[in-house]
């Protein structure tokens, strides 16, 4: 398998298209009818969301404890999946190159 997040499926497309696409990713998910592509795009989204990928580095204490339990709820998620090493590094490399690119114009996640 390997993993794409939106911007490396959908990076041509304009930004609100590509919000709409995540959100009938998470819908068709989360309703049972979503298919591979769909799973990839709601796991790398998380995955950036949750800062699972990333350090924290720079952050405020308050933050910090924030990250942990976003963390925390991600990992829930992940045990679950028994992903091999490639694919984990996979999944990274999506997370990380989505990351950031969900945000409004204030710097808040959509």
């Amino acid at each position: 398998m390997k993993w794409q997040g939106l911007s490396q499926l959908y990076g041509h497309l304009t930004r609100p298209h590509r919000v709409l696409r995540l959100r009938q990713a998470y819908v068709a998910v989360f309703s049972g009818q979503g298919k591979k592509e769909d799973a990839e795009i709601v796991l790398t989204d998380l995955a950036d969301f949750c800062g699972w990928f990333k350090t924290g580095q720079g952050l405020s204490d308050a933050d910090l404890r924030e990250m942990d339990g976003r963390r925390q709820a991600y990992e829930r998620i992940f045990t679950f999946l028994r992903l091999t090493e490639a694919e984990v590094e996979e999944l990274a490399e999506a997370a990380r190159a989505d990351d950031g690119q969900k945000t409004d114009e204030e710097g808040d996640y959509l």
